[in-house]
């Protein structure tokens, strides 16, 4: 667990570091750099919209907005670019998600809790790993003596740290730091005045590092052309050449002129080693084991010394008195310098046998070490693994939670055809959020969409309808298009078919006025729409010029309420004539269905009863537009 959370912190900083990388990059890339450096006032407000990161993570979006309203016309790429990639596109009334959302990049509590901000630790230690090695395939020793050295290192700067030693930081960015942890800390009354402080501050910090010193390359380049001579001259060294070529002369020619042989060669240090080394080559266990062989010889001939001077006092009897004294005067001041090499020498015997414990206890240590290495190393590889089936098992898991979410939406949409499923050859389509669907269908998104079925009866045909809010073919940005389609049933086999019923479509006045827009079409029975369905829907076929789109896009229009408009389909099962359809369409469609079909046999009745009764005043009928189907 404790490794994913760093993974994911780790992820933050880096997505948080690329913001403004990726940020600068693009003006240089989309040829804003020059402007950038020459123009006071963009670069104040490139500055700005670098400053979003510092804000609350709740006012990034209104920050964002008030940039939009001051700036001009040289920043809408700029503003785009961010939109789309760290804010979110507006779609309807909320906005996208974007590439990178505002908590991947947002730095207000970072910045408040003094964290890092980028990954430049990372990119510095990674380039000081990479200078240590020289190469890209090391041998394996070699790679773990430089991962000795560099643990030893870690461990002197996390002992530091524990003590409270902290890192030496520049004054400059210390300052810089400082500044803006007081602004984020206690922020200025208004949005737009808090990015104008952090863009200034901004401004400070990259006018700071172009006036760091930085290497002369140019330089460079001249002093590698300089003719020089060899060091080594004066030892019947003739070479002479460029300066950039002498390194390597020295290294071809001379490279062993610089090693020393070990002073302990005759008690049985025969190593030579270069002069930088040997500081290091005195510590080793091969040198130590000599000295102590040196020191043990020492002290055997001290006491020899000693010993012989003894017996020569005893038994010396010639010579003048005087010369006796001088004699006696010089063994006992040899006397005294061989007592003090023999405490000095006693004193590194005592030194040595130190070093030999504790290069002892180092080498139980280092086993130590390796051992708890390795089993850091296995338990590595078993948290890698495991975290590799939880990672598959989230994945399985994320494709079946995709297909429950279908099967469940599928689920909802099947109960909610149930719930207005009608049975009497006659649907009321109520079709919410028009708008939305009619930008769908303008952008292509989704062009069409289709009604709940509905049946003739229990057992009879399947149907239903599809509009094209935008238009079809070539009524496609003028008019609405609506289709009738039969679908495949359980009864198909035993119904009659070609199905020759007249179709009617209804577009219902919401004002109340009832200047509803009715309009059918009869069936064409050699068209393959109106055989009995092979596949799960036949070809849609209706009329593609229903109604005028200028008169929906109307605000004040009448057939779209609340971004709702009603649609009523009616397919005429009774034969009704062209004179009585359009009455029993206009019908109230809240009466019940029973009261309905008496309400037309009444009129049927009472037109009859007209037509035979002898006519006083001249009537006029006002016949259904009638389409052949499409």
């Amino acid at each position: 667990m404790h490794l994913v959370v760093a993974s994911q912190q780790l992820n933050l900083v880096v997505v948080t570091f690329i913001y403004a990388k990726v940020y600068f990059r693009f003006l240089q890339a989309n040829g804003f750099k020059q402007q950038y450096e020459t123009d006071v006032e963009f670069a104040d407000n490139i500055h700005k919209i670098a400053s979003l990161p510092f804000l609350e993570p709740t006012s990034v979006v209104e920050g964002f907005e008030l940039l939009c309203s001051k700036f001009g016309d040289d920043y809408p790429p700029i503003l785009d670019y961010i939109e789309d990639t760290y804010i979110g596109r507006v779609g309807g009334s909320t906005r996208r998600e974007p590439m990178f959302p505002v908590r991947f990049w947002n730095m207000h509590n970072r910045v408040l809790n003094n964290q890092h901000r980028t990954n430049n630790k990372i990119e510095a230690w990674h380039r000081k790993l990479n200078c240590a090695f020289q190469c890209y395939h090391p041998t394996l020793w070699t790679f773990l003596d430089k991962l000795i050295k560099e643990e030893n290192s870690l461990h002197s700067d996390t002992v530091n740290a524990k003590s409270g030693r902290e890192p030496a930081i520049q004054k400059q960015y210390e300052s810089l730091n400082k500044r803006l942890h007081s602004l984020v800390e206690t922020p200025h009354p208004t949005v737009y005045e808090q990015l104008q402080a952090i863009g200034r501050l901004l401004d400070m910090s990259l006018r700071a590092i172009r006036l760091q010193c930085m290497p002369d390359k140019g330089f460079g380049k001249e002093l590698d052309k300089l003719d020089v001579l060899c060091i080594n001259r004066l030892h019947n060294c003739t070479w002479s050449g460029k300066l950039k070529d002498y390194q390597a002369h020295l290294n071809e020619r001379h490279g062993s002129c610089d090693s020393v042989q070990c002073s302990l060669t005759n008690y049985g240090c025969h190593r030579q080693v270069m002069r930088k080394d040997f500081g290091a080559h005195l510590n080793t266990e091969q040198h130590q084991r000599s000295l102590l062989v040196f020191l043990e010889k020492m002290l055997l001939l001290m006491n020899t010394t000693i010993s012989v001077n003894a017996s020569s006092m005893e038994v010396e009897t010639i010579g003048s008195a005087t010369e006796a004294t001088n004699n006696s005067t010089r063994v006992n001041d040899l006397y005294d310098e061989l007592q003090k090499c023999y405490s000095i020498l006693t004193t590194l015997t005592q030194g040595v046998q130190t070093l030999q414990n504790a290069a002892v206890r180092l080498n139980a240590e280092s086993s130590g070490i390796d051992n708890l290495c390795q089993a850091i190393i296995q338990e590595f590889n078993k948290l890698k693994k495991i975290m590799g089936e939880k990672d598959t098992y989230l994945t399985g898991l994320g494709l079946s939670q995709e297909i429950l979410q279908q099967e469940l939406s599928s689920l909802k949409q099947k109960v909610a055809d149930i719930e207005s499923v009608s049975f009497d050859g006659a649907l009321i389509w109520m079709i919410t959020n028009v708008s939305e669907k009619k930008c769908d269908a303008q952008s292509e998104r989704q062009t069409s969409i289709h009604s709940p079925p509905f049946y003739s009866s229990p057992t009879g045909y399947k149907m239903r309808a599809r509009l094209y809010l935008y238009g079809d073919g070539n009524a496609r940005g003028t008019h609405m298009s609506l289709y009738f389609l039969l679908l495949r049933g359980e009864y198909d086999t035993i119904l009659k078919w070609p199905f020759n019923h007249k179709v009617s479509f209804c577009l219902y006045d919401q004002s109340g006025q009832g200047r509803h827009i009715i309009d059918s079409f009869q069936p064409d029975i050699k068209s393959n729409s109106f055989q009995q369905p092979r596949s799960d829907m036949n070809v849609a076929s209706g009329i593609s010029k229903f109604f005028p789109l200028t008169m929906i896009q109307q605000d004040d229009n009448n057939y779209v309420k609340d971004d709702t408009m009603f649609i009523k389909i009616t397919v005429n099962f009774a034969d009704l004539s062209d004179m009585i359809l359009p009455f029993a369409i206009n019908l109230h469609p809240g009466l019940p269905s029973q009261i309905q079909q008496a309400l037309i046999k009444q009129e049927i009745q009472r037109r009859q009863e007209a037509v035979q009764a002898p006519p006083t005043t001249p009537i006029a009928v006002l016949p259904i537009k009638t389409h052949v189907d499409e």
